[in-house]
């Protein structure tokens, strides 16, 4: 009795889901609240993990899912030992000699520092950081400092001590609180401008840092440059962040279980438009490396994710069937007269050139400053051989132009076939013509047995050394 009640709800559990799943694809509902609410009144026994069961291997749920969104919080040990660097960008709206200003932040207590930089080449910025991190972090040497992953920053690690460690930024938020000072400050100069205390930038950062570093902040329970002073803000700020410590644990504990009892994700696209793939194909999980850190996974190839921005699926999820517009259709449209230029070029060299000479002549400004253009619509050469893939060709390293195919001569007419001999057409020719083909039939039979000859001791040895055809 006990077997036949559990198949019996086993069947109804079965049957609501795979009703919901219908009903969710009629209505083009990727939500489970709101196919719970659609199901109501329909669908006896609906609930909330049925609904999430029914969605969980639609496709379209996981590809036009909203990319994650950062819960995290920026946390440091203790002052002094987690700084963030960037450069603000006034070259492009001021008409000051200096066009940039080196921002340096310290995430546990929320003190700024700042220089005004003339350009922003790796020498100029060492310059300006040598100058501001010992003065912010009172001569200690074990920080480490998150940048971006500007040129600006190639040759930090010669500016910085041996014990400090220069990290590049993964996501979005990595420097969010150096983003969030740097806004405050701009507000503030730009309203020193406007009040008529400073006539320009240069001359309103520096009362701007100072007024941000003396001013109370919710975030550190007051002014930043008293949190190392006050022995009760400090306890304050520093319960604040393990707290913070705390929550992160717990939310990338949450993500890696998921991800592990799933078996398997989806890495975000690039793609910015909500009605396009917002992930990519479903990659299984790979195993963890030694040296992995705690925020990436991998997959079963060589590919590595940070493990908050990815989604995890089921097992035996599938990959799109196709997408709604083509991504790469306007870059096309953009770049098609470029592309006619590097045809142009091609055609000119005489119609191939290796892949690497390409490379160096489009980086020296050749075919009119076409690499250029490549930056600023962030594509590479390889991408935009690709990309026209309708005229360039490019295999084991040579780029070749697919030139229009020329018609194909036209076939000569068949010729008349000789009548067979001992046939009433044969007989009915002259005899000149009759022993022509006589002729030509016995040299063709001589021909076909002299090749098979040929053929059967083409392998034997001669005792001459070369046997004569």
């Amino acid at each position: 009795m006990d077997e036949e009640r559990f198949t019996r709800l086993k069947d109804q559990i079965v049957k609501r889901i795979g009703d919901l799943r219908e009903l969710g694809q009629k209505l083009k509902i990727r939500s489970p609240a709101k196919l719970l609410a659609a199901a109501r009144g329909k669908i006896e026994g609906a609930t909330l993990e049925l609904a999430k069961t029914a969605l969980a291997y639609e496709t379209s749920k996981q590809v036009l899912a909203p990319k994650y969104r950062s819960t995290g919080k920026s946390a440091a040990e203790g002052p002094n030992q987690r700084l963030q660097a960037d450069l603000i960008d006034f070259s492009q709206n001021t008409k000051t000699k200096s066009r940039f200003a080196l921002l340096i932040s310290d995430v546990y207590t929320r003190e700024v520092r700042a220089k005004p930089l003339p350009n922003k080449t790796p020498s100029a910025v060492n310059e300006a950081t040598q100058e501001l991190i010992p003065e912010l972090v009172d001569g200690k040497q074990d920080y480490s400092i998150t940048t971006d992953k500007g040129r600006e920053w190639s040759n930090l690690d010669a500016a910085i001590p041996g014990q400090a460690i220069h990290r590049e930024k993964q996501s979005m938020n990595d420097i969010s609180v150096l983003d969030r000072a740097m806004q405050t400050l701009k507000k503030d100069m730009a309203g020193d401008v406007a009040d008529g205390s400073a006539s320009n930038w240069v001359e309103a950062l520096p009362e701007a840092v100072e007024a941000h570093n003396s001013r109370p902040h919710a975030a550190v329970y007051g002014p930043p440059e008293k949190v190392e002073e006050n022995g009760v803000q400090d306890f304050k700020v520093l319960q604040s962040n393990a707290q913070k410590f705390l929550f992160n644990r717990n939310a990338q504990q949450r993500k890696k279980n998921a991800l592990s009892e799933a078996g398997a994700f989806r890495a975000p696209t690039k793609n910015r438009r909500s009605f396009e793939p917002q992930y990519g194909n479903v990659q299984m999980l790979g195993a963890r490396k030694r040296d992995d850190p705690p925020d990436k996974v991998r997959n079963t190839g060589t590919g590595q994710f940070l493990l908050k921005e990815v989604q995890a699926v089921p097992r035996g999820s599938i990959d799109a069937a196709g997408r709604l517009t083509d991504k790469n259709l306007p870059r096309k449209i953009r770049l098609q007269e470029r592309a006619k230029d590097l045809e142009a070029y091609i055609s000119d060299i005489g119609g191939q050139i290796q892949l690497n000479s390409l490379e160096r002549t489009l980086r020296r400004g050749g075919v009119d400053d076409l690499y250029k253009t490549m930056r600023k619509n962030n594509i590479t050469i390889k991408g935009f051989l690709k990309l026209y893939s309708d005229i360039f060709k490019v295999n084991r390293g040579l780029v070749t132009l697919r030139l229009a195919q020329a018609d194909p001569p036209p076939q000569p007419e068949p010729a008349v076939q000789d009548p067979e001999p001992d046939t009433e057409a044969f007989r009915a020719l002259p005899l000149l013509q009759r022993l022509r083909i006589t002729d030509a039939r016995a040299a063709a039979r001589r021909e076909a047995r002299a090749r098979v000859n040929r053929e059967r001791l083409g392998g034997l040895p001669s005792a001459y050394g070369v046997r004569p055809s």
